[in-house]
């Protein structure tokens, strides 16, 4: 048994537990948690706990990935990278009601929050595999405010 902790210990250790990769990809785990855990719900007590989790999750992960589009690119840019940013929310807040209510007419409820469990394990392999992303928040994108 302490071989066993002792690897996982190792493990951790080794790890880098922080950065917009580790964040994103804590955001994503939580929302296939609370995704997958709304089909077994069975009080209001526990879908108020599922609901605060996936709120963090969307939070977390929506801000993460909003500050590595705006910090990749040039101050110049910003203004399109800001629009950018705030399209691709906008058109997740108007494209996943649509496909969830289509779900839930004409199937079942369960299938909306199990499909949507499984986009976020393909967001999780993809993020973890693919994603690169620099921690640009080293630098400031406001300029120096100076009281002279």
């Amino acid at each position: 048994m302490q071989r066993v902790l002792g690897f996982y210990k190792c493990m951790a250790q080794n790890m880098k537990f922080s950065g917009p990769k580790f964040l994103l990809q804590c955001a994503i785990v939580s929302l296939i948690f609370s995704y997958t855990g709304a089909a077994f719900v069975t009080s209001f007590t526990e879908y108020l706990i599922i609901v605060a989790i996936q709120t963090a999750g969307y939070a977390v992960g929506y801000a993460e990935s909003s500050t590595q589009i705006t910090t990749a690119v040039e101050s110049t840019d910003l203004g399109k990278a800001t629009g950018f940013a705030a399209a691709l929310q906008w058109t997740s807040h108007i494209l996943i009601p649509l496909y969830t209510s289509h779900l839930v007419e004409h199937w079942h409820y369960s299938y909306a929050f199990y499909t949507s469990s499984i986009l976020m394990v393909i967001t999780l392999v993809w993020v973890t595999l693919f994603a690169k992303s620099t921690n640009a928040r080293l630098r400031s994108l406001l300029p120096n405010l100076v009281v002279t």
